[in-house]
């Protein structure tokens, strides 16, 4: 498949300048695309460390993706593991329950209905990009490039 071979062939300098190419240019175009009036968006992509903790918290879930039960969640523990405030994770979790992303509860945080489909919607939306560029760049690479003996 397309990703395997670019895989094995990211450190053939044409082909790794290839796919830096690609995934700029893809991400670009994501961005003529974004709702920034989305809430998912609004309070975790603008925020400092908003999408690094979504992605601990999908990280933590150990029953489904994106997570059903409630993800174990410690305001200070947060705030220190990403070096912010305990205010502004605060906030920024009141924002997304205002939103109707999620729910907070006795040390614990479940995401709704809603905040479900928009961590769904956001993997889905990177995934396509790292398979888009992956199929961008082998039409971009050389045919001769093959991958560097291991040593």
């Amino acid at each position: 498949s397309s990703d395997l071979r670019v895989l094995a062939c990211l450190d053939v300098q044409a082909v790794f300048e290839s796919y830096v190419r690609c995934i700029s240019e893809a991400y670009l175009e994501g961005l003529k695309n974004v709702d920034t009036a989305d809430p998912f968006f609004r309070t975790f992509m603008h925020s400092y460390a908003g999408t690094q903790i979504v992605h601990g918290l999908v990280l933590a879930a150990t029953d489904a993706f994106p997570p059903l039960a409630p993800i174990a969640f410690q305001l200070t523990e947060t705030a220190s593991r990403f070096s912010v405030s305990r205010l502004h994770v605060r906030r920024m979790m009141d924002a997304a329950q205002q939103c109707g992303l999620l729910r907070l509860t006795d040390g614990a945080l479940v995401f709704t209905p809603a905040g479900r489909a928009a961590v769904d919607h956001i993997y889905a939306t990177q995934l396509l990009v790292f398979l888009i560029t992956a199929a961008r760049t082998v039409r971009s690479c050389p045919r001769n490039a093959e991958p560097a003996a291991r040593a």
